[in-house]
């Protein structure tokens, strides 16, 4: 459902400059189905001193949690969450992802600019992903004007059985960025999956 293009580039000393291009369109017709490089669309720098980012992509709130247990399937068929609060904005974000701490911890922190449009203020999101083995847990939080989310989830790897579960909490954050709901209130949501392969 998608094309694209990225490539990285060696600086030296360890120091990495990347970028990535994708536009969406449909497998059956070609059809375009965003605008042009309206998919993630960055550039970046990594070194030693973790990640910086800079351009349009997705939350790693989302993906550190509902992505993650939905065996990173994006919201689609059998696995598709229909009451994940997504609260944040993919477009013109800098990001920062931390070097792993312990083995298997990283943190990334985002921030997308209201480029003084009416109404428009800036976004947040915070993402945590620790992995040990077949252990996988992440916490992800989101925040866009009154809307905020925070969400939790855990996986485990048995080998052909996967089990995952999460817990979100969210501040009008269900169709929180569509206009005609402006106060919906506090909502949490629970959410399984299992896989057998």
């Amino acid at each position: 459902s998608r094309i694209g293009f990225k490539g990285t580039e060696d600086l030296g000393g360890g120091l990495k400059a990347g970028f990535v291009l994708e536009s969406g369109m449909s497998p059956d017709t070609g059809a375009a189905s965003s605008t042009f490089w309206g998919r993630q669309s960055e550039v970046n720098l990594s070194g030693a001193f973790g990640t910086l980012r800079m351009g349009n992509f997705t939350s790693e709130a989302y993906y550190a949690t509902s992505d993650y247990i939905g065996m990173h399937n994006h919201e689609t068929g059998t696995s598709s969450d229909a009451l994940y609060a997504y609260v944040g904005r993919n477009i013109n974000k800098v990001a920062y992802r931390t070097p792993e701490f312990v083995k298997g911890l990283s943190l990334e922190g985002a921030v997308s600019a209201g480029e003084g449009v009416a109404g428009r203020v800036r976004s947040y999101d915070f993402a945590a992903n620790y992995s040990a083995g077949p252990l996988h847990v992440g916490l992800g939080a989101e925040k866009n004007g009154n809307a905020k989310q925070v969400a939790i989830s855990g996986l485990y790897d048995f080998g052909s059985l996967i089990i995952g579960g999460l817990v979100q909490r969210d501040t009008d954050g269900w169709l929180g960025n569509n206009p005609l709901y402006t106060s919906l209130g506090n909502r949490t949501s629970f959410r399984g999956s299992v896989a057998y392969i």
